[in-house]
This record gives C-alpha cells, sequence and structure tokens, in this order.
C-alpha cells in the first residue's frame, strides 16, 4: 500500500517537473520543449514542417469507402457547460456535436438536457435531479450529427437512430503512407454499422511531420478530439462556425494578462490521466489563432481574442515547427 501511494507521488512529481521546464523552455527556449515532454508527445523540431511549408491544418484526407457529403455551411460544437442547449432546437444546418458521451434528451415541456457524467470540463448538476422527477426522451433531429471516435458510443449512438459522424485518424508511417489507429474496424458488428445509411465516416491523416515518427516517441500527434473534428470537416465544409472550443479556460482570453494566460495553459486535474494536457494545448491554442484569421471559420467561445497574446503564440510556433 505504501509502496504504491509512493510510486503515485513520484510519478505526480515526475510529470509536475517536466511541466515546469517546458513552460521554462517556452519561454527562453522553445525548441528544447520536446525533451521534457514526460510521453515523449513532442517530436524534435528537425522531424517537423518548418512554418513555410507546413499545411494551413495538420491533417490530409484519406480516401474514404463511403461517399462522403458536402456541405456550404456547418456548426461544430463542444461538449462544453456554456453552451445553451436550448439552440439545437432550432439548428437549420447540419450541427456537428463533437465528443458528446450521451445523447440529448427532452422534457415533455420542450426543454434540452445534456448529462456531463464522465467529463471533468463539462457537468449538469440539475440533469440527475431532474431525471428522476421526469420522464425524458431521446431528442432527434436530422441536421444533428454526433461525432465520435470510440466503437462503443458509436454502435450505441447509430442504433438509437441518431446521425453519427466516425473520424477516424490515421497516423504517418512514412513520407506518403498512412495507417489508421483504430483497431475495432474489422469486427463484424462495426462492420454492420458502417453500412447503416445514419452513419458517416472521414479518414484523415495526421500531417505535421514530415516523415514517420522518430523512434522512441509517441505514435500520435497529440491535437485533441477538437482540433481534429475541425480539420477532418474543412474537407467538407466551406464555412464551419465553432462553438465552445476553449481548451478548458475558465474565462475569455481577450481580457487575460501575460501569467494568467500561462497560468490556464495547464490544469493538473484534466492532465492526471494521459498527461498530455499540456502538450495538446501547445497545438489546440496555436491552431486556434490561425484559423481566427482565416474566414471559414467562425470561432464563438473562450479562445475569440487569443491573437492578443503574440509573444507566447510565437514562442509556441518555434516549440513545435522546424524554424
Amino acid at each position: 500500500m505504501k509502496i504504491t501511494i509512493l510510486r503515485k507521488a513520484f510519478s505526480v512529481f515526475i510529470r509536475l517537473k517536466d511541466v515546469f521546464f517546458m513552460f521554462l523552455m517556452l519561454l527562453i527556449f522553445p525548441k528544447l520543449v520536446h525533451k521534457f515532454s514526460t510521453r515523449k508527445f513532442l517530436y524534435p523540431n528537425s522531424y517537423c514542417y518548418s512554418v513555410n511549408e507546413k499545411p494551413k491544418l495538420p491533417f490530409k484526407l484519406i480516401k474514404n469507402k463511403k461517399k462522403i457529403k458536402k456541405y456550404d455551411e456547418i456548426n461544430l460544437i463542444a461538449a462544453n457547460k456554456d453552451i445553451n442547449l436550448q439552440m439545437l432546437k432550432n439548428v437549420k444546418i447540419p450541427t456537428f456535436l463533437n465528443y458528446f458521451w450521451e445523447t440529448i434528451k427532452i422534457s415533455s415541456e420542450g426543454n434540452l438536457f445534456y448529462s456531463g457524467k464522465g467529463h471533468l470540463s463539462y457537468t449538469y448538476n440539475s440533469f440527475e435531479k431532474v431525471i428522476k422527477k421526469k420522464k425524458l426522451k431521446e431528442y432527434k433531429n436530422q441536421n444533428i450529427i454526433y461525432v465520435h471516435s470510440y466503437e462503443k458510443t458509436l454502435i450505441k449512438f447509430s442504433n438509437k437512430g441518431h446521425n453519427v459522424l466516425f473520424i477516424d485518424p490515421y497516423i504517418k508511417i512514412s513520407k506518403n503512407l498512412y495507417k489508421s489507429e483504430s483497431n475495432f474496424l474489422k469486427k463484424k458488428n462495426f462492420q454492420k454499422i458502417l453500412k447503416k445509411k445514419n452513419f458517416s465516416t472521414i479518414c484523415v491523416g495526421q500531417n505535421y511531420l514530415k516523415d514517420k515518427h522518430p523512434d522512441n516517441y509517441y505514435k500520435g500527434v497529440q491535437f485533441g478530439s477538437f482540433l481534429t473534428s475541425i480539420g477532418a470537416l474543412s474537407f467538407i465544409a466551406k464555412k464551419i462556425n465553432i462553438y465552445g472550443w476553449d481548451y478548458y479556460f475558465r474565462s475569455s482570453v481577450k481580457n487575460m494578462g501575460f501569467f494568467n494566460f500561462l497560468k490556464n495553459m495547464y490544469n493538473y486535474e484534466l492532465d492526471k490521466r494521459g498527461k498530455n494536457h499540456f502538450e495538446s494545448g501547445l497545438f489546440q491554442l496555436y491552431y486556434a489563432s490561425v484559423l481566427s484569421k482565416n474566414p471559414r471559420f467562425k470561432i464563438s467561445g473562450k479562445l475569440v481574442g487569443i491573437q492578443k497574446h503574440k509573444f507566447i503564440l510565437k514562442k509556441i510556433e518555434k516549440a513545435i515547427f522546424n524554424n
């Protein structure tokens, strides 16, 4: 028992030490940030694209077996407690719900509910009380599509009659070769789901490294699900309205000073399981800034105004690209 506690404490110490040095290197010598990534989620700059040659988004469309429907305009919504769910009753354009772990429910009065159970960043405290008092039904709207990459969730939502989009992320094996990270594609029950009309798929390759992953580093860039969804949907939509993308920031970045912004870049509670929160945040914050300048993407939420933090963004750029 004592040994287990000591191991956990040591693991926490190592991670916090690494995060401290990643922050420090980000400010004084960005090219060395990758050396302190605990699980080697960041890569030496020499393996990455240069700022001038990098693609607009770090993704490449992989040939899909099913034909992909194209759209003029769509909404992409994060599972975020700041989102007013009632807006979903009036959506008239395709609206993609990113990594919702439960489907939206509707009460007899017409109010929409979502249980944030299982989301560290999402709590809807009134839901459990409401569900005991009222009978909630599945809310179905043909304009709503649930985006996910987990097998059981995809199957459950599809079997309930909801529209589902499976984003299959491919990692780079060599310069022009990609391989799917999903290990359930050949299962019989999943193959049946793939054929259903309410089930769509987009395969995207991570196009961040110039070539394959370096040896002894983690295979798979930590972009995070929301940035991956933006990248995938950018291939099928001319315009994307983005809601709730805040990367767990507690308040609007445009009102933050330098040190408050740095403080919000890391959250230990969200980092406990994967030890990737800081590393993923570098990509999320950098591309939030990039997309905010692109008229194809309309961002609403706490990351609006992120360009104010030019100093940090420039340091991130030097940390994740070969300058």
